[in-house]
């Protein structure tokens, strides 16, 4: 019995942590955008991330943390594929997104991007590792701050914020915010692979939104669609 119990114990810890992880999604975006704030969930999973936005439009993104970066539009039945890791140091999408080459160890991974540690805080119920990176080039100067739980080993994050300023204007308070991605319920929790693959009737076209490319009529068209709808539907509401 002993050594049955033993065994188990052994199995048990055997038994590898998830690397799997969910929660809800709050992208704050600067004043004088289309839209100040989208909402939806957040799904990591073992080097894949997605990004569901379902107000106030439905788009979904698909990131693998070697690069590759799709783009989902629902309305549409179409998506739009790029490789950020070739986006350029300076584009929004290329700072939004990690990449590394083994996600299991957070601390490699922000080095491998150029971070530094910068402290720690309590963020979103975590106690954070806080890491930064400035990035020059083209005349402006990007801030990016990623709030990484500390006890989790994995590429994952509870906050994000990019920052940009003209080069030798570094941003003070809110001067020079572009965008803030909080997930304040991050919870561990099993993934299935079917959310990080692109749905087969699913179509590709040629754009992608975040990388400074626009996207296609089609898919304008129907983010100007959603995003009237939502305002129409804000301003009915009693």
């Amino acid at each position: 019995m002993r050594n049955r119990a033993i065994l188990l114990l052994a199995l048990f810890c055997a038994v590898p942590a998830l690397a799997d992880y969910e929660g809800t999604l709050i992208v704050t975006l600067p004043p004088g955008a289309p839209m100040t704030e989208l909402r939806g969930a957040v799904h990591f999973k073992k080097g894949r991330m997605r990004m569901d936005y379902t107000e106030p439009m439905q788009m979904s993104v698909l990131h693998d943390m070697s690069g590759k970066t799709t783009q989902l539009f629902p309305k549409t039945l179409t998506y739009s594929e790029m490789d950020v890791s070739k986006a350029g140091g300076s584009t929004s999408a290329a700072q939004q997104f990690p990449i590394c080459s083994d996600f299991s160890d957070a601390e490699k991974c922000f080095a491998q991007m150029g971070f530094t540690r910068d402290g720690t805080e309590r963020v979103n119920g975590y106690d954070c590792d806080v890491y930064r990176r400035d990035v020059e080039k083209d005349g402006k100067s990007m801030h990016v701050k990623m709030w990484r739980p500390s006890k989790i080993k994995y590429m994952v994050f509870v906050r994000q914020t990019l920052e940009q300023a003209a080069v030798g204007k570094a941003p003070s308070g809110g001067k020079g915010f572009a965008m803030q991605i909080n997930i304040p319920d991050l919870k561990e929790k099993a993934q299935p692979d079917s959310l990080f693959a692109i749905p087969a009737d699913y179509k590709k076209s040629q754009g992608f939104g975040m990388s400074g490319q626009r996207p296609t009529p089609e898919q304008m068209e129907a983010m100007k669609k959603q995003m009237q709808e939502a305002q129409n539907k804000k301003g009915t509401t009693p």
